[in-house]
């Protein structure tokens, strides 16, 4: 799961909550680390190579990365190749992708829509990540 808080003059105010999926430990994935990192980037648009290669295979849409060294961005989209160009399928948002397992390849990944509420709302260099167990 995943929350967002807003600190506020008489306390803490939850802004969103959702569910959200983790890094798994794998030959090409890596665990999301835990701890309370800082947001430092916002990319709309968060390329990925493809597991063992060097080759660009999709993009994270809505991805805001933090001083861990993972995103927190949307649901993954896979290019696809039409005569050898690749094209934007456009972005897709399933629930298979999030879940209760680790299935990111080191970020928390969201539902595209609340990726994209996060990437509005987070202030770079003013907001925390937390990732706990």
């Amino acid at each position: 799961n995943q929350a967002a808080f807003h600190i506020e003059p008489d306390g803490i105010r939850l802004v969103s909550y959702t569910l959200a999926t983790t890094g798994k430990k794998g030959p090409y994935s890596l665990e999301t680390p835990l701890g309370i990192y800082m947001a430092i980037q916002k990319r709309d648009r968060f390329e990925y190579y493809g597991d063992g290669t060097t080759i660009i295979e999709g993009y994270a849409p809505y991805a805001v990365r933090f001083s861990g060294g993972g995103y927190i961005h949307g649901v993954p989209v896979n290019y696809q190749v039409i005569d050898g160009q690749r094209v934007d399928p456009g972005m897709k948002e399933y629930l298979h992708t999030i879940g209760t397992e680790p299935r990111s390849h080191m970020c928390v990944r969201n539902y595209t829509s609340h990726a994209k509420f996060i990437y509005d709302w987070v202030e770079i260099g003013r907001s925390a990540v937390i990732v706990i167990e």
